[in-house]
């Protein structure tokens, strides 16, 4: 098999990709959750095998011209592009095509869509800065450990910020839970730990909680006590107590706390390191989905696209004119050192 000639024929006149092409591209397609990704990638890998045979750089960027020469939307060749990429990547891990090929077709460029901003992201330096605003901008212990764990959960996990209002305690468990783990967040110390999240339209997801995320969660709980809520709401006395009825906090009141961090970070700082158009949870979760893409381990448009809870890959696919634009990598836990 040479470079990517994945689509050697085996199959004398008969139309379209070869037998064994398809089969492997039908195996890639069932590894992805997503109905209509799964749709979407497979539809667009088929297409390529079938106007030309095989999947290599030249072949990609000539199917990426003839797509442009039809007139089709610069956002759908760059989703198209994403699928081929994806599948060449599962194919390289599997043995089925060369890693070196794999490595070259993120090489071939994808179009920039007409008009198209990069996401308002807050990156590392701006994220730490916050991090190390909490305690000068609420010297109660407690009000600085709810404001530095909605900053992480929303930046270190991607959430927006009504799925953080609805996050429950329980709803972060080990990575791989026993039926006893699953019980509370107090408890013995694992290596991994997830959080389930009730997104738009009821749809659940599952993503992975970094350790820096969850220092910050069970310092807050630490201080709360038993609350059902991973991030409980306080009073507005001083010093603040955990409300009662006990609740969650609410999307605005974490939507004020980031701007207030922002504001005393550039108090601190003695300029305006974070513009106030970042001073928005949402800047939070564009962070996010930037340094998942990032290098030197970037992961996959299909793996964001599961993580954000996003309906559409299109939705997705805008970050990744973004991270082509980025200069250096980013780390994918912003505050792992702290």
């Amino acid at each position: 098999m040479t470079a990517v000639q994945l689509a050697v024929v085996d199959v004398v006149d008969v139309a379209g990709p070869p037998s064994h092409a398809v089969a492997a591209v039908e195996g890639w397609a069932e590894t992805i959750a997503s109905p209509s990704t799964r749709r979407a990638y497979r539809a667009a890998v088929l297409a390529l095998l079938d106007a030309h045979g095989e999947i290599t750089p030249a072949t990609l960027a000539a199917w990426r011209d003839e797509q442009a020469a039809r007139k089709l939307g610069r956002a759908t060749i760059r989703q198209r592009i994403a699928a081929v990429r994806a599948f060449a990547a599962w194919a390289a891990r599997t043995g089925a095509l060369p890693a070196e090929v794999a490595v070259a077709l993120t090489a071939v460029q994808a179009p920039r869509v007409a008009g198209q901003h990069a996401p308002m992201a807050l990156d590392e330096v701006q994220l730490r800065l916050m991090d190390g605003a909490a305690g000068a901008a609420w010297p109660d212990p407690l009000r600085a450990a709810q404001a530095r764990a909605v900053l992480r959960v929303l930046g270190g996990c991607g959430l927006r910020v009504a799925e953080l209002a609805d996050a429950a305690r329980s709803d972060l468990v080990p990575a791989r839970p026993s039926a006893a783990d699953r019980a509370a967040l107090e408890g013995r110390d694992v290596a991994g730990w997830s959080l389930h999240v009730q997104g738009k339209g009821g749809r659940r997801r599952t993503v992975p909680v970094p350790a820096s995320v969850r220092t910050a969660v069970t310092t807050l709980h630490r201080l709360t006590g038993p609350s059902p809520a991973l991030v409980p709401a306080l009073t507005v006395h001083r010093p603040a107590r955990v409300a009662d009825p006990p609740r969650a906090i609410a999307a605005r009141t974490a939507q004020q706390l980031v701007a207030r961090l922002a504001a005393v970070a550039n108090q601190l700082a003695g300029a305006e390191a974070i513009p106030a158009a970042l001073a928005h949870p949402h800047a939070l979760r564009h962070g996010f989905a930037l340094r998942y893409l990032s290098p030197p381990e970037p992961g996959t448009l299909a793996r964001l696209q599961q993580l954000l809870g996003h309906e559409d890959i299109a939705t997705t696919a805008r970050y990744l004119a973004a991270v082509n634009d980025q200069r250096a990598p980013a780390p994918k836990d912003p505050w792992a050192r702290s």
